[in-house]
């Protein structure tokens, strides 16, 4: 089987630090949505994650809050400002996430510069562990039926009381989408949101290997396909030009042209079995819709949930450019401000509510996150410096998860921790020019 000897290291790798492993997959899962904590309200429970966060960070004896922590919380407070005085919103969900940027700051500091190389390797876990248990749920999905007591038991009512709730099994480590049942969700909510943490993993994994090719990232590439998703398609655009500008060269001109024969034929065949036929329905029908999708929206007669990841990215980019500077967490369910907030675009989400101060911190993170992954793959190119920026943004429009923690802590963690690396880039040249 592809990788196992690299399965087995990196398995290795969780075990000898078992503790940091579990403290992160607990946010993963609580990322995923998938989990029913208590069955209280959606504050208290959000109360009870920041108190777990903090005694779990306690006991491993790292916990560390210092003034960086007030800077953010002041830097958050400018820049809702102009919201909380211009339109009406209420104020526990502003205090809401205040706790969960003080969630993500715990989980930078937990990890430091480590944080990328924990996420890289337990996404290669569950990447690899998702893929057999996928062609299960493909050629024997009666099998998971054993897991629905468990399911019934942890699944919130979202997908508990939806049409296909008979269809949705999780298994904490993987999931049956019950609303994509021929695509891979692996442990996440959608396919999409596995697309975003899968291209974060693949850029991480290409720069501490010095964008070579290597048995983890085949991992990540056959599983980004068992996703079918078109963000992914999107994701890998980049990504693969980061591959080829830093391997360009006879030896792997000829790999290319080798593998890329390969995938070409494996498609060929694939295009004719009703897996590849109905998943490609699927997205072709996501891209037809988005015509009726935006006539809709114009007249009003499209309700908040039905509205898609592009026209509701173009209708929330109306509304930046009528406002710039942010609407908070004000929405409507009437009138002008109906979709305002309401795409499945977790950019153009993230872009209304918080206008232009986002769009420089946005900036100022994806710029320090590819510096950061060059010191790493010790290779300076403009042009990769702008794809690693550009692999960084896209995938946040996959996921409407964007006030999540684990997601806060990857948007902050190359801001907070930048200086940290360039203290350790400046003794590598120290030592290398003495």
């Amino acid at each position: 089987m592809l990788g196992i000897k690299t399965f087995r290291n990196s398995f290795n790798q969780l075990l000898a630090n078992k503790a940091d492993y579990f403290f992160l997959f607990y946010h993963f899962l609580m990322f995923t949505g998938r989990i029913r904590q208590i069955n209280i309200s959606d504050n208290t429970n959000l109360v009870i994650y920041l108190i777990v966060t903090i005694l779990y960070s306690l006991f491993m004896k790292k916990l560390r809050i210092n003034i960086q922590a007030l800077y953010i919380l002041f830097i958050f407070f400018i820049i809702s400002l102009p919201s909380l005085i211009l339109f009406e919103y209420s104020f526990v969900t502003y205090i809401g996430l205040i706790i969960r940027l003080l969630i993500a700051y715990i989980i930078i500091n937990y990890f430091k510069t480590k944080l990328i190389f924990y996420f890289e390797n337990l996404m290669f876990l569950l990447a690899y562990i998702s893929i057999p248990l996928y062609i299960v749920q493909i050629f024997y999905p009666q099998f998971y039926h054993i897991f629905t007591p468990f399911t019934k038991v942890i699944l919130p009512a979202v997908y508990a009381e939806s049409s296909s709730s008979n269809e949705f099994q999780y298994l904490l480590v993987f999931g049956v989408n019950g609303w994509a049942t021929l695509r891979n969700s692996g442990m996440f909510s959608e396919p999409s949101v596995y697309a975003s943490m899968l291209a974060w993993a693949m850029i991480i994994n290409l720069s501490i290997n010095k964008y070579k090719d290597n048995k983890r990232l085949a991992v990540f590439f056959i599983t980004s396909i068992t996703l079918f998703s078109l963000g992914m398609i999107i994701y890998l655009i980049p990504i693969s030009l980061i591959y080829i500008i830093n391997n360009i060269g006879k030896k792997y001109l000829i790999y290319l042209l080798r593998t890329a024969f390969i995938i070409a034929v494996s498609f060929l065949f694939l295009m004719k079995t009703t897996l590849f036929m109905e998943n490609y329905e699927m997205m072709s029908k996501k891209i037809q819709i988005e015509k009726t999708n935006r006539e809709m929206v114009e007249k009003g007669s499209l309700s908040q949930h039905e509205l898609s990841r592009v026209t509701g990215a173009i209708k929330n980019l109306e509304y930046f450019s009528k406002w710039p500077f942010g609407y908070g967490f004000f929405r409507s369910e009437t009138d002008y401000f109906k979709y305002l907030g309401t795409s499945p675009n977790g950019l153009a989400v993230q872009l209304v509510n918080w206008g232009i101060a986002f769009i420089i911190i946005l900036s100022i993170s994806a710029y320090r996150f590819s510096r950061i992954l060059q010191f790493y793959s010790q290779k300076r190119s403009v042009i990769t410096l702008i794809l690693v920026m550009i692999t960084f943004i896209l995938p946040i429009s996959g996921t409407s998860l964007t006030n999540d923690p684990l997601y806060l802590s990857i948007l902050l963690w190359p801001i907070i921790i930048y200086r940290s690396f360039k203290y350790l880039e400046s003794k590598t040249l120290h030592l290398y020019y003495c």
